[in-house]
């Protein structure tokens, strides 16, 4: 959708194409003004022939913006191209979830429930919570 060099915003700059879903497509970026790679996420065309889908998809991202949480990815700004809804975000480095759950294919997975009551599983709960209540 979005070719290599176009520009969003005068700010940021469209290098690759990271990967795409149902939702939308996520591309490289670098943020012009300071100066760092991001990450933007697209709008699919279903979700943008809908304008109430582009109002959710956009308060979203700034209802995730005000959340700061180890486990959430970074939200730096969002807007509109050319009626195309965009979310910039924190550019990750990695693996896919793809070629961790090839890698670990075989592992027995980890147990489902929370039995340590430590801080960090009942924050790994509120944030699962607050993000589901965002979400609706």
């Amino acid at each position: 959708m979005f070719a290599s060099g176009l520009c969003l915003s005068d700010r940021y700059v469209i290098d690759s194409l990271m990967g795409q879903g149902g939702m939308g497509e996520v591309y490289c970026a670098h943020d012009r003004e300071l100066d760092r790679d991001v990450a933007v996420k697209v709008m699919s065309r279903l979700g943008r022939s809908s304008p109430s889908v582009v109002e959710r998809f956009l308060r979203q991202a700034r209802a995730a913006a005000r959340i700061g949480y180890p486990g959430i990815v970074e939200i730096y700004d969002c807007g509109m191209h050319e009626s195309i809804a965009y979310v910039v975000m924190q550019k990750l480095e990695g693996e896919s979830l793809a070629k961790r759950i090839a890698r670990l294919r075989g592992v027995k997975p980890m147990p489902t429930g929370f039995d340590s009551g430590s801080g960090n599983d009942r924050m790994e709960i509120e944030a699962k919570n607050t993000w589901n209540r965002l979400s609706r």
